[in-house]
């Protein structure tokens, strides 16, 4: 059996090339995500294989009551021939370990129902969820736990 070849892990913090965003706006299209894409958002993480991309998750940061910063975990897309591999599961663990080395502590995600494929990637995660709000369900995750569970 052959073994998946990896991805390339790219962190954009803010801006990023204009060959970059045109690629993404492509792979954003492809995807057909139902949503707008949130450009602005802190961290993107573009995932390529040959030179294609294949996977892009998305957090953007939000301060708690307490005044504490965390990134919330607000888009995945991955390419549909690249869905519910091992690798796309690792690349979004691959994120994670980066923002752990940007001095996160935990991440937080505020899911709407329509999105099952997320809530069900949190949940594998070790993700909790603690309420709801109109827009959907309200997660919380400490980084330490999902590296302990999951990589």
């Amino acid at each position: 059996m052959k073994k998946a070849k990896s991805l390339n892990l790219n962190c954009y913090n803010g801006v990023f090339p204009a060959h970059v965003k045109g690629e993404l706006e492509r792979f954003v299209a492809l995807c057909d995500i139902g949503e707008d894409f949130n450009y602005a958002a802190r961290y993107k993480y573009i995932g390529t294989q040959d030179e294609e991309i294949k996977i892009v998750v998305v957090y953007m940061i939000v301060h708690d009551v307490t005044g504490m910063i965390h990134p919330r975990f607000i888009h995945i897309l991955i390419h549909p021939d690249f869905r519910r591999s091992k690798n796309a599961y690792k690349f979004v663990l691959e994120t994670i370990k980066d923002l752990k080395k940007k001095h996160f502590y935990a991440i937080v995600a505020n899911i709407p129902e329509s999105h099952r494929h997320m809530m069900v990637l949190a949940k594998k995660l070790n993700f909790k969820e603690y309420g709801s709000n109109d827009y959907g369900k309200l997660f919380f995750a400490d980084i330490d736990e999902i590296l302990k569970k999951g990589g």
